[in-house]
C-alpha cells in the first residue's frame, strides 16, 4: 500500500524529463539508488524514505488514456511513492521536499488519492498533501494494526524524537567543544519466559 503522485507540466512549458532528472541529482539528499532512473531518498539520521521513479513513456492505449489524456498537461513520466503504516513524521520530512520540487520546477501533480474530487494535475496548497497522507496513514495503520503487528508510540514523542534526530548534526556542530551528540534509537525489549 502506497501513496502515489505523478508529475506533470503545462504543455507549453519547455521543461524536459532530463531537466527533472538533473534537478533530482543535484538537490535530492540521501539518494541511495543504484539505478539512474530512480531516486531512493533514505535519511540515515531519521530513517525516513521515499521513492521517485522515472518511468518509461506510456505505449499502451489504456495507459495513455489514463495518464496522457489531459488537454493542458503533459505527463513527465516521473512518479513519487511513500508507503503507509509509517510514523507521521515521514510525511513531515517528505512533503516539504516534494512541495519545493513542484515549486522550483513549476510542476503540477496528479493525486490519485483524491477520490471523488476531479482528478487532474494541479497545484496543491502548502501542507495539503502532507495532511492528506497523515490522515490516510492513520486510517490504514489503525485498520491494519493487528494484521501487520504494528507498534505504537504517541505522536508527540515520535515527532520530538524525529525532530531531534533530524537536527542532531546541527546541534553537534553548534557546540564549542568537540562533544558527540548521540542519536535516538528505538529498541523493543521482550522478556524471556
Amino acid at each position: 500500500m502506497s501513496y502515489d503522485l505523478y508529475f506533470y507540466k503545462k504543455k507549453n512549458m519547455v521543461l524536459t524529463e532530463q531537466a527533472v532528472s538533473d534537478y533530482l541529482n543535484k538537490t535530492l539528499l540521501f539518494n541511495n539508488s543504484d539505478f539512474s532512473k530512480q531516486w531512493d531518498y533514505e535519511n540515515p539520521e531519521t530513517g525516513v524514505y521515499f521513492l521517485i521513479d522515472w518511468n518509461e513513456p506510456n505505449t499502451d492505449k489504456d495507459d495513455i488514456e489514463i495518464w496522457d489524456s489531459f488537454s493542458e498537461f503533459e505527463y513527465l513520466n516521473f512518479s513519487f511513492s511513500i508507503n503507509f503504516c509509517r510514523p507521521n513524521y515521514f510525511g513531515m520530512e517528505i512533503f516539504p521536499i516534494i512541495e519545493k520540487m513542484a515549486d522550483d520546477l513549476d510542476l503540477y501533480l496528479l493525486n490519485s488519492q483524491k477520490g471523488s474530487e476531479e482528478e487532474m494535475p494541479q497545484k496543491f496548497a502548502k501542507g495539503y498533501l502532507q495532511d492528506q497522507w497523515i490522515r490516510q496513514n492513520d486510517q490504514i495503520s489503525v485498520s491494519n494494526f493487528e494484521k501487520f503487528e504494528l507498534k505504537f508510540m504517541p505522536p508527540d514523542k515520535s515527532t520530538a524524537m524525529w525532530w531531534y534526530n533530524l537536527h542532531r548534526q546541527e546541534i553537534e556542530n553548534g557546540l564549542t567543544e568537540d562533544i558527540f551528540v548521540p542519536r535516538f534509537f528505538i529498541h523493543k525489549y521482550q522478556r524471556r519466559q
